[in-house]
């Protein structure tokens, strides 16, 4: 998912679409106009808490959700980062519909970026819940919205052990599992 500063966002902005890491904190970019999904947007927003300095003469707020922006730019940026491009792998479209059809063989170490929790469900069902599934998970959460803990509550209604779900700071935890023998 795309990391950026959080960032103040102009009336008029065009909400894109894409993928890349680049920062700690989430930024969420939204046109100025009155789409259902857009109203949804601005709600989860104004939930946020924010101080002066984060409004500037009427801008829109910044927030902490996904940014979304061309392929063209992802890729741009992921090389700038100078990560070997044999290394990765740019796949186009949303996470939760690409992750289906391009999982790797092996994850070293899952890293989930959370949005809304429809997404981080669908994600982590192919990402986190492979059988025999040791391991240490990183997840940067929104603590204020809590998706990412909505997905670890349901975890320890089903099969799974976790042993641990620890703060890292304000956005960050780690989760530690154990499947199910």
């Amino acid at each position: 998912m795309i990391k950026l500063h959080e960032q103040l966002v102009r009336p008029g902005i065009n909400t894109l679409g894409g993928n890349m890491f680049r920062h700690s904190h989430d930024a969420v970019c939204v046109r100025d106009d009155n789409t259902a999904e857009n109203r949804k947007v601005i709600e989860r927003v104004k939930a946020f808490p924010m101080t002066a300095s984060e409004r500037v003469n009427g801008l829109v707020e910044a927030v902490r959700s996904v940014v979304r922006t061309g392929f063209e730019s992802v890729t741009r940026n992921s090389l700038s980062t100078g990560y070997p491009r044999s290394l990765l792998s740019i796949i186009q479209g949303k996470v939760e519909d690409t992750i289906p059809t391009a999982l790797p063989s092996q994850i070293a170490r899952p890293r989930l970026v959370a949005g809304w929790y429809e997404s981080i469900n669908r994600e982590m069902t192919c990402l986190y819940h492979s059988p025999g599934n040791n391991s240490v998970l990183a997840i940067n959460d929104d603590a204020h919205r809590g998706d990412a803990r909505k997905w670890i509550d349901g975890c320890r209604t089903s099969n799974r052990i976790l042993l641990g779900w620890n703060r890292i700071d304000d956005l960050g935890r780690f989760v530690f599992q154990k499947a199910a023998a």
